[in-house]
């Protein structure tokens, strides 16, 4: 499950990064774009991507998180590490990748990867192969 919330932005090459990870993990998943995702632009993904992830992939704008973290196929988030999202995830037993923005969430994301145990981080300049192994 990815999702970096409701006021993440990042740049068309770490969306390029997400996406091809996402696709090269050979993982189902289903991931949350928003329209204002991308600095300046809007999210829109290559047909080369969503005929890789076809039948495995579910990319919508929205989604109700509380009862996607409590689902039974879900086996990792792939968070911003904010605040509710942490929570939710923590108290649904599912581990985080972490990708934190700004305001708490690099705090919330040392706790989870450093102190609790229960993520990992990806650096800031995400790479595909990162997203991909984890």
């Amino acid at each position: 499950y990815v999702n970096f919330g409701s006021i993440t932005v990042m740049t068309n090459d770490q969306f390029a990064e997400f996406a091809w990870g996402l696709a090269n993990s050979n993982h189902p998943f289903l991931w949350i774009t928003r329209p204002d995702l991308i600095t300046g632009d809007s999210t829109v993904l290559p047909p080369e991507f969503l005929k890789k992830t076809k039948n495995r992939a579910l990319i919508t704008s929205w989604c109700n998180q509380e009862q996607v973290l409590a689902h039974p196929a879900i086996g990792g988030f792939l968070t911003h590490c904010g605040w509710n999202s942490t929570l939710e995830s923590i108290c649904n037993g599912i581990p985080m990748i972490c990708w934190p923005f700004f305001a708490e969430q690099q705090t919330n994301c040392w706790f989870c990867c450093k102190k609790w145990g229960i993520g990992m981080e990806i650096d800031a300049n995400v790479e595909r192969g990162v997203v991909e192994r984890q």
